[in-house]
């Protein structure tokens, strides 16, 4: 109460009152009445008479009960707010681990580790006892909560006391531990620590490697607690039940480390284990591994974010260029209630409750928009309000007034089609109006047929309903976000969608993958999930829709979300469910649903990446019939029109284009005469001009973007709709096609509808904005807008008076501000000088009207980009940038145009329009444009060109070889169109090499139309349209392989390669192998040509089978017959092997000799021409001139085809060609040699885990070096994979022996393949013996090498062997390389050296070498003492003294050879017994490995010159005394007896035979010691043992030195009475030095120490009585109220300090930090 009154809520008044209330009753109990104050004393001794003690005791407890629980009784308790919220078992976990916080919060500042833990379980149990009591700690500490509070709370599961019992608790989920391992940092990265991570894997470590797939999960805990140890159930429970690695990050936490370290950190993680393909946790490496995210809570905002920058850094590589390498995305994604917005707001956005009430998910997300409403409901209870079944209408929108009749009208005016789904049901782009006149009706009926945003009503966020969440709070989260962005960040909130992900941009969530959530219905951060995943099914949508629109996706296909996302809400629960699943089991069936989440990831991503090619590109080009007129993006096979008269083609020729695999292209037309019997295939027919199209010339076409709808416009103002029948343009089987009706009863093209009062006057320009749903005409000079569904005008632009023609354009476009795409239709319009242009956002017309003035006046318009437009200019071009009104001059050759002093055009600048006045001055040329693929565009006036980038900025290249101007140009992917009016001729050239591939006869053709997208894939197989005044001609291009085929036929491989390159891969069967076989030609081509470096460098660009190359080479390098010999045999039998690109002896599996001919004869058109000119001076039969031109039959076709192989005369390679070509051919078998050792062990053996897939041009598979190459299993792959590797190795041999013989040396050190029976026979015949020992060493044929060097070796001087071979020197080189496994080999090959010369002989065992060291040691020996003694005692040496041998049958051996020799009359080698005896002695001292009771029985006592060897070994055996007695009486030698008791004694005595002790003896001796060694000797002397006689001077001379080291009494007992006390006088002066030795080292020793302590006292006395000292008892230091404490930074207070010896001021508990 005192704190209240005071008005400061304070801890230390709330003190100071329980200190005074319970001072207060225990002073009045000590000195007051026992019985209470006067007017209470009659009552308590009345009531002592009938309660007891322990009565009392109780009433008392039961009043005080009831009286704070006084209002729960009478019904006057508040309500509870967690009434109904959880489930009954989450509401029980809760409690228990509220009760955990509040019992670890208590006791979290005990300074003493092992008594905090222990009191936290204990203050933990009492709270769960005291419910209320640990919810209202838990309250106060939130509300004043510290990073310490968070990490004490949410890292207490690592704690031991709850470890152990979590453990217990815990099922049997893994049978292995989790690893700590460390993952380095990428090279790229800005940090170079590594990072730390647990592996959880529940198998031996040793078989990770055959994993491929990861499970990488991020950890929550606000940023800044929580490990991987916390995530033990969840992580065990996955790595036991999937059998996959789950790496954990333990990623640097907040506030140490701020954002975004962590993120980066676990962006780092991914892009190691990318980069290193797994090695970096222990996985092969020989594939991409395929990963999963996962994160909870805080681990889910950064699992989100790795992927948001995984996709941001592959956009940005492809901005840089094709080549830059991506990271490539993760398969899959699964967040657990994850924290995806940092700005926390109060309530609901309307775009958010649009995507929370999407019906699509409207069954997931039920609970949450019921939650929501009752947040009003709540408030209000006594207010009505809908029922569960009313509420879509509560939440439908509320129509506005002025939209209420449009958006009627709108609706009414769309029938719904019953074949699509609610999803696909097309949108109304525009109303019918009444009054098209009426242009504010048309912008209302604009602004009302837009997409709005869902009307909602006021909506809390779940952060705030769920304010008083018993896991998460607002307050956690404010310090978790503040603690995140760090002191030093300002982020954005509103834009950072690293840092709150639920801001990403659609383009990046189009590229997710997939993503699960797992979160509680009655979490704080539902929202974040819900809305996420609306986000992301809103974006996967879009692209669908538009990939149905382009055509890549079947019209029928329905968006299935849970391919892309999905959700899982669970009732009744709240945060962080998964981190105490051991008092929540429920828990466990969530984590198992996780698991099979990622098994479903990993099974789906396996089936697409196995998908076949085919099938997608069968589904790129799938067309699916329909009746529905709005089908607008169907990809239009580029089928024909034909007209309905004329003669029809015969059954044989449709059964030739069936067989050809034609598609069902029919025509008609008469024959040229003259032709006699030969027919033409016809591939184009045109529009029937005989019905009413005579006399109304076409102006206006718009074809090819309405689907199968053809539109035309005529002279005569009508507008023509035509439906493109599809059973003409369709591909069947033969005998669908015979099945089908007669060419001359059906009709291509089908009359829809004719709007007859379309224009007034002649139908100039048509055009659609499909976004827009309307249609553009020119008419009369004024550009209008009509319907697109019923064609009826909308507008006149009136101020496009006098326009001349039109463009117009659609893109998607990203707010700069907000980031949200929207689609901006624009339209261009030139009128005289005046550019005028209109612009369509999300379909509402803008009411800003641009207007800009060039320098002349405006020829043509094309779009450049969504916001540059190219003006062709009278005279020039200029670039017209829309949004800045910027107009750049493009400065181009001849008439082009350009600045003065410009180079000219093609023929000095003097282009058609440029003429003189008597010339062709009035014919000006048209400014033509028209974009190309990658960002390229294409200006063409007269014969001039020019390739400029959407900037304006000129490419460099080269000018486009045109012999006269085209009339129009444009680009159907991927080539390039040029209509030349003048020669009636269209023009189809490759983009790149500006290489004429077809040139069609066109009779009086003016008008070519490409639809849009004409410069993408999606364009691939759509065609494009060729008309004059009154025919149309529909284009369709042949498939892409047969045009490849026709390409490859003429020997055009240049122009193959090109049209490979700028295809998609979707297009082409095999398009690496397509490519790579032509490339192979390619070079087969340049090796014919003499070009043999760059033969050989590309056949080893795309890695050619070896055998293909060397098969090109004669007998002499390639061995075998090869193919240059065998064509030059057999003329041009092996031709047709090349072009299919077989070896030699390979089965091609071709089919039969007219199938053959059919292929060749589809190969040979590109665009298949349909319509046949009345002149038949225009066409010439395709089989008059069969090399005239690569595609077509016209002899207007300008390019002559190069010669096939089968023409080319092959040149015999000899001379000096032969060694070029050679010299060549030896860099591509290296590089051959080296793929090979990627799949072949040295020994031949295939390795391990090698891939059967081919990498294409920067990996080679195995496939790819074997000729034929064979795909699927082969169970012969091994073997041929072996001969392939001896050819190259053995052709590589031949090569160097021609080319370069030095380099036969190194080849056969290396592991090799090579024929052994050709190298033997090569090298000798060439006398390269030495290279010949190297080849048989490395293919290990030993005995055939030694048996070559023996023979040589032994030969002398006059015979046939080289100087360099004679003698053992190469035969001992050569054994000392052999591996110990040979030793039989070894010891049969060396005898021959040895007895030769013995001393170099032995070099082969005594070798500073491992393989030396390595030898079979005892057969070694055995075979040496075989040979002689003496080396066989050379050799035990060497193995005893420099290998350290310690075998004791080795060291006893040598005893016995030294014993023999001394034994011996005449010793070994002629060796003195004296050296011997030295030998025999020095190794008997030095070696401790040898048995000695074994020695001592070959050492007799009676063999004076076996005395010393004898003594030696009975000291070994610790017969001290005996030895003594040898060198005493025996030897007579005493120094010899001194030494040996000095050795015996320092060895007996040293720190390691006895315990550490004083360097000094005791002043007193102690007796009961055992004797020493000296004393031994010296009763030896003085007692001697009969016969021998006393020996004084040895006696004393050992008292005098040694007496000090003899105890006193036992040696004064020895020395007899009789002797003078006078010749002792040495002994006791060296006893009495001893003494005072040691007295006076321990004086020493003491004052020492003393004068130590004196430095300590002065140390600590340091400062007294100096002014200011502060040190020692002076020191002192100032404690303010601002002060605090360096390590905590919190004020002191009252509380206990330590002062540092720096003068540091810390707290008495933080210094033990």
């Amino acid at each position: 109460m005192i704190d209240h009154v005071l008005g400061r809520p304070s801890v230390q008044f709330r003190k100071i009152q329980v200190f005074a209330v319970v001072s207060f009753w225990s002073l009045y109990l000590l000195r007051g009445n026992k019985n209470g104050p006067p007017f209470l004393r009659n009552l308590s001794r009345s009531l002592s008479k009938r309660l007891t003690v322990w009565q009392t005791l109780v009433i008392t407890m039961l009043w005080l009960y009831m009286s704070r629980n006084f209002a729960k009784i009478v019904g006057l308790e508040c309500p509870e707010p967690l009434a109904n919220l959880y489930n009954r078992s989450y509401f029980r976990a809760t409690w228990i681990t509220t009760a955990l916080d509040a019992g670890f919060w208590t006791a979290m500042r005990i300074r003493k580790k092992w008594l905090r833990d222990l009191a936290s379980i204990v203050f933990s149990v009492f709270y769960l006892f005291a419910a209320e009591q640990a919810d209202e700690k838990v309250r106060k500490v939130r509300g004043t909560l510290t990073v310490d509070h968070l990490r004490v709370s949410w890292n207490k599961g690592t704690t031991p006391y709850l470890s152990f019992i979590t453990q217990l608790m815990r099922p049997k989920l893994a049978r292995y531990p989790p690893r700590m391992i460390r993952i380095p940092r990428p090279q790229e990265s800005s940090y170079k620590d590594p990072i730390i991570a647990w592996l959880y894997y529940d198998a031996p470590f040793s078989t990770i490697h055959s994993h491929t797939k990861i499970v990488l999960d991020i950890p929550g805990g606000g940023f800044v607690a929580m490990n991987p140890r916390t995530n033990d159930d969840k992580l065990l429970a996955w790595s036991g039940r999937t059998g996959l690695p789950v790496l954990s990050l333990d990623y640097k936490k907040a506030p140490e480390f701020p954002y975004p370290y962590a993120l980066n950190e676990c962006y780092d993680v991914y892009h190691t284990l990318i980069a290193t393909r797994g090695r970096c946790i222990g996985l092969s490496g020989e594939t991409r591994p395929r990963i999963i995210l996962t994160g909870d809570s805080a681990g889910g905002n950064l699992a989100t974010g790795v992927v948001l920058m995984v996709l941001q850094s592959a956009a940005a590589n492809a901005r840089r260029g094709p080549n830059q390498e991506t990271l490539p995305t993760p398969d899959g994604l699964v967040l657990m209630y994850p924290g995806l917005d940092m700005n926390i707001g109060n309530w609901m956005t309307d775009e958010q409750m649009s995507l929370i009430q999407d019906r699509r998910t409207r069954s997931t997300n039920k609970n949450v928009l019921r939650r929501k409403s009752e947040d009003y409901y709540k408030l209000t209870p006594e207010t009505p309000h809908p029922s569960d079944d009313e509420e879509d209408k509560f939440f439908a929108p509320r129509p506005s007034l002025d939209t209420v009749g449009e958006s009627e009208t709108a609706i009414g005016t769309t029938p719904t089609s019953p074949n699509i789904p609610m999803e696909e049901q097309p949108v109304p782009a525009m109303a019918h109006l009444a009054s098209p006149s009426n242009i504010a009706h048309q912008k209302a009926s604009v602004v009302s047929s837009k997409p709005r945003h869902l009307k909602t009503r006021l909506a809390m966020s779940s952060m705030i309903s769920y304010f008083n969440d018993r896991i998460l709070t607002p307050e956690m989260m404010r310090a978790m976000i503040i603690l995140y962005v760090g002191p030093h960040n300002r982020p954005d909130f509103s834009t950072d969608f690293l840092l709150s992900p639920l801001l990403a941009p659609e383009a990046l969530l189009a590229e997710f993958p997939k993503t699960c959530f797992l979160t509680g219905e009655r979490d704080p951060l539902v929202d974040d999930t819900v809305i996420f995943a609306g986000r992301l099914r809103q974006a996967k949508y879009n692209v669908f829709v538009q990939r149905k629109e382009l055509g890549l996706l079947n019209k029928k296909e329905i968006f299935n979300e849970n391919d892309n996302v999905e959700v899982a809400l669970i009732p009744g629960i709240s945060h962080g469910f998964v981190q105490f699943v051991s008092v929540f089991p429920e828990g466990w069936k969530h984590i198992f649903r996780c698991a099979r989440w990622m098994e479903e990831i990993f099974t789906n991503a396996e089936k697409d990446s196995n998908g076949d090619l085919e099938h997608k590109r069968e589904r790129h080009h799938r067309r699916v019939p329909t009746e529905s007129s709005g089908d607008e993006d169907r990809p239009l096979e580029m089928s024909t029109l034909r007209s309905s008269t004329g003669s029809s083609v015969s059954s044989k020729d449709r059964a030739d284009e069936a067989n050809g695999h034609r598609r069902g292209t029919r025509g008609r037309g008469r024959g040229r005469k003259g032709d006699g019997d030969v027919k033409r295939q016809r591939s184009m027919v045109s529009l029937a001009s005989e019905d009413d199209l005579l006399g109304r010339r076409m102006k206006g076409l718009a074809g090819g973007l309405m689907g199968d709808r053809l539109l035309v416009g005529l002279n005569t103002g009508s507008l023509r709709i035509y439906r493109v029948l599809e059973s003409i343009g369709d591909s069947g089987s033969a005998a669908t096609r015979e099945s089908k009706p007669s060419q001359g009863t059906l009709k291509p093209v089908e009359l829809l509808r004719e709007q007859e009062r379309f224009s007034k006057y002649k139908i100039e320009q048509l055009a659609i904005i499909k976004e827009v749903n309307i249609l553009v005409s020119l008419s009369n000079g004024f550009v209008s807008t009509h319907d697109l569904q019923t064609y009826e005008l909308l507008e006149t632009l009136t101020k496009t008076k006098g326009a001349s023609t039109f463009a117009v354009t659609s893109n998607v476009v990203k707010d700069v501000s907000t980031g949200v795409p929207s689609i901006v239709s624009r339209l261009a319009v030139a009128v005289k000088r005046r550019l005028l242009l209109w612009s369509w956002h999300d379909s509402e017309l803008s009411s800003e009207t641009s207007e800009l003035t060039l320098v002349t006046g405006i020829k043509t318009l094309t779009w450049a980009t969504g916001t540059k437009l190219i003006a062709g200019l009278s005279s020039s071009y200029v670039l017209v940038e829309v949004e800045t009104s910027t107009i750049t001059d493009i400065v181009g050759p001849g008439s082009i145009g350009g600045a003065p002093g410009q180079d000219g055009g093609r023929f000095g600048g003097v282009g058609v329009a440029s003429m003189g006045y008597m010339g062709m001055g009035g014919m000006v040329p048209k400014p033509l444009a028209t974009r190309l693929s990658e960002g390229q565009l294409l200006l063409a006036k007269d014969i001039n060109s020019l390739f400029i980038d959407p900037d304006g900025n000129s490419l460099g290249r080269r000018q486009i070889p045109w012999s006269i101007a085209p009339e129009a140009i444009g680009y159907s992917y991927p080539f390039l169109l040029a209509l030349q009016a003048t020669k009636g001729t269209l023009e189809v050239r490759n983009p790149e090499t500006l290489t004429t591939l077809q040139s069609i006869s066109l009779a009086n053709a003016n008008q070519l139309h490409v639809p849009q997208p004409y410069v993408s894939l999606a364009h691939a197989g759509k065609g494009f349209l060729v008309s004059s005044e009154r025919c149309i001609w529909r284009m369709d291009a042949l498939g892409y392989d047969a045009q490849i085929d026709a390409l490859v036929e003429r020997r055009r491989l240049d122009e193959a390669i090109s049209l490979i390159g700028m295809l998609e891969d979707a297009l082409i069967k095999d398009k690496e192998g397509r490519l790579r076989e032509i490339k192979m030609l390619k070079a087969q081509d340049l090796f014919d040509q003499r070009k043999y470096r760059n033969s050989l460098d590309l056949f080893t660009e795309v890695s050619a089978p070896p055998e293909r190359v060397i098969s090109l080479y004669p007998a002499i390098i390639a061995g075998d017959p090869s193919v240059a010999e065998t064509s030059q045999q057999n003329g041009s039998g092996t031709e047709e092997e090349i072009q299919r690109g077989s070896g030699p002896g390979e089965n091609s599996g071709a089919s039969t000799e007219s199938e053959a001919k059919e292929v060749t004869k589809q190969a040979e058109r590109f665009v298949v021409p349909v319509h046949e000119s009345a002149n038949s001076n225009d066409n010439v039969s395709e089989r008059e001139s069969p090399r005239a031109s690569t595609f077509t039959g016209s002899e207007t076709a300008s390019t002559i085809g190069r010669p096939s192989i089968s023409d080319v005369q092959r040149h015999e390679l000899e001379g000096k060609d032969l060694e070029t070509a050679t010299s060549e051919l030896a860099g591509f078998l290296v590089g051959a040699r080296t793929k090979l050792q990627r799949f072949l062990n040295p020994d031949g053996t295939l390795k391990e885990n090698t891939s059967d897939t081919n990498i294409g041009t920067k990996g080679t598979g195995i496939e790819e070096l074997l000729v034929p190459a064979h795909t699927g299993h082969d169970p012969g792959r091994e073997q041929r994979l072996r001969e392939t590797a001896k050819l190259v190795d053995t052709t590589l041999f031949r090569a160097y022996m021609l080319v370069r013989p030095s380099m036969a040396g190194p080849l056969f050190r290396l592991p090799n393949f090579c024929d052994a029976s050709v190298v033997n026979d090569k090298l000798l015949q060439t006398g390269r013996y030495n290279d010949l020992v190297d080849f048989f060493f490395g293919k290990r044929l030993h005995r055939e090498a030694l048996d070559l060097l023996k023979n040589f070796g032994q030969e002398t001087e006059d015979g046939k062997a080289p100087a360099y071979l004679q003698g053992p020197q190469r035969t001992v080189a050569y054994l000392q390389n052999l591996p110990p496994e040979l030793i039989d080999l070894i010891l049969e090959y060396a005898e021959w050296p040895i007895r030769s010369n013995p001393d170099l002989g032995m070099e082969i065992f005594l070798a500073d070498t491992e393989i030396s060291e390595t030898l079979p040691r005892l057969q070694v020996l055995d075979f040496l003492q075989r040979i002689d003694e003496k080396l066989a005692i050379k050799y035990l040496e060497h193995v005893i003294e420099e290998l350290n041998d310690t075998t004791p049958n080795f060291h006893e051996r040598l005893i016995d050879d030294y014993l023999a020799g001394l034994k011996s009359q005449d010793p070994a080698g002629g060796q003195k017994k004296s050296e011997y005896q030295d030998k025999l002695l020095n190794f008997l001292r030095t070696s401790q490995h040898y048995e000695s009771w074994k020695i001592i029985q070959q050492l007799p006592g009676d063999v004076p010159d076996l005395y010393e060897a004898r003594a030696i070994v009975l000291g070994n055996m610790r017969e001290h005394r005996q030895a003594l007695l040898i060198y005493v009486f025996k030897l007579k030698n005493p120094e010899k007896a001194e030494n040996y008791c000095n050795q015996i004694y320092l060895t007996e005595t040293s720190p390691a035979a006895s315990p550490a002790r004083s360097r000094r003896r005791s002043t007193t001796d102690e007796d009961d010691g055992p004797p020493s060694i000296y004393h031994s000797l010296l009763s030896l002397y003085m007692s001697p043992p009969p016969p021998y006689e006393p020996q004084w001077g040895p006696a004393l001379e050992i008292l005098a030195k040694h007496g000090s080291r003899l105890p006193a009494s036992s040696t004064l007992a020895l020395i007899p009475e009789v002797l003078p006390i006078q010749k002792l006088e040495s002994y006791f002066r060296a006893r009495i030095r001893s003494a005072n030795t040691v007295v006076n080292e321990a004086r020493i020793v003491a004052n020492l120490r003393k004068s130590v302590d004196v430095g300590e006292e002065a140390k600590l006395h340091l400062g007294d009585g100096k002014p200011g000292g502060n040190a020692g008892r002076n020191r002192h230091v100032v404690i303010t109220e601002e002060k605090v404490c360096g390590v905590c930074h919190k004020r002191f207070g009252g509380s206990a300090i330590k002062v540092l010896p720096n003068n540091v001021v810390v707290h008495y508990g933080c210094a033990i930090r």
